[in-house]
């Protein structure tokens, strides 16, 4: 039996109903860009009535990366076989639903990742008026409390007072925080340095040792 793809739609006041969702990746192996254009439980090779038929060996080589990234998931997320083909399948339907919030929301979407577990698109939004926007039962928001332009703005306050003490940053997708590694020695002044700033994750990074 087929896995067929919901049509995704969720509403935002007048705005017409559309598709969204987000990236994942699956075991280190990108799904191809082709599979952005079925639906899961559908070779995106498949040919329409009078196209030409796909190469066999690109069906092949497009079932084995779904094998492959479906074992890893099953190994990780404690799912059955089945179940982690169909996350495989359902990536390229997240990552339009994401692409699409993202253009909703502006600057008050901060990020998103997919539950695979449960096999959700988890939002995270600045606020609830932003949360009310969504309204699709396979995306979940997360009111995280900041914008996107909040959130790179204190990024660069937090990297310019850290200075040479920074040793990396980024933004946690998961969480919507900023994450700062700094030396372990450097822990404990980091965080006073930093203390008037919301939205961080101060962490221990390497501790480097310069030769004299």
């Amino acid at each position: 039996m087929k896995h067929r793809r919901p049509t995704p739609r969720f509403q935002s006041g007048r705005l017409p109903a559309i598709a969204a969702l987000a990236v994942a990746a699956i075991s280190g192996t990108a799904l191809p860009a082709s599979a952005a254009e079925t639906s899961p439980g559908e070779s995106p090779t498949s040919s329409a009535p009078g196209q030409a038929t796909a190469d066999p060996s690109a069906t092949d080589q497009q079932n084995l990366i779904e094998k492959i990234s479906a074992e890893y998931l099953a190994k990780t997320h404690g799912l059955s076989q089945e179940d982690a083909l169909v996350r495989v399948r359902e990536q390229p339907y997240h990552a339009a639903n994401a692409r699409d919030v993202a253009r909703i929301l502006g600057s008050r979407y901060t990020g998103s990742y997919i539950d695979q577990k449960r096999g959700k698109l988890v939002v995270n939004v600045a606020d609830e008026d932003a949360a009310r926007q969504i309204n699709h039962h396979r995306i979940e928001t997360r009111i995280v409390g900041a914008k996107a332009d909040d959130l790179a703005t204190t990024r660069k306050k937090a990297e310019e007072k850290l200075g040479a003490k920074l040793q990396s940053s980024y933004v946690d997708q998961t969480r919507g925080l900023i994450v700062l590694k700094v030396s372990a020695g450097d822990l404990d002044e980091a965080k006073k340095m930093l203390a008037d700033l919301k939205n961080l994750d101060i962490q221990p990074g390497e501790n480097v040792i310069i030769a004299h």
